[in-house]
């Protein structure tokens, strides 16, 4: 194969779904996040496109420290020291321009959500997994449940 030209052996070039250019051969090293999803971005949701390219993991539960709340259309998951659930979505590995995305459209700058560490039952017990945790209040708000 001659210098500079593309195959297996050298590596595929790596796509952005998004703008669908190649990321160039530093994309396998970028920096993947761990983030764990409920609600509209899970497979099958009407969020989920913002997932697109992404790496699914697996499906996965929350440890019983957060309750889902019915916010108009979507869910948010809070913190519940009392009487909390195992919330169930997906596991997803992200890279830092879908990250942004995600950041945009759970809108942390307007201090809709945050995102901090989750809690998870193992295998994804060991706290590396990232998630959006509603931040505005849920009083007399409908009770979602455990799963979206």
């Amino acid at each position: 194969m001659a210098a500079g030209a593309r195959g297996y052996a050298g590596g595929w070039p790596t796509l952005n779904s998004a703008s669908c250019q190649e990321l160039g051969p530093s994309a396998e090293a970028q920096r993947l996040t761990r983030i764990f999803v409920y609600g509209t971005l899970k497979r099958g949701q009407p969020n989920h496109g913002h997932l697109r390219g992404q790496r699914f993991v697996s499906v996965a539960s929350t440890r019983q420290e957060y309750r889902l709340h019915d916010l108009g259309g979507y869910p948010g998951m809070v913190r519940a020291e009392q009487h909390g659930v195992s919330v169930e979505g997906e596991v997803w590995d992200v890279d830092d321009a879908c990250l942004h995305d995600l950041d945009v459209l759970e809108d942390i700058a307007g201090g809709e959500y945050e995102r901090t560490h989750i809690t998870l039952l193992a295998p994804f017990d060991d706290g590396s997994v990232e998630g959006y945790v509603c931040l505005r209040g849920v009083d007399g708000l409908p009770d979602a449940g455990n799963i979206w």
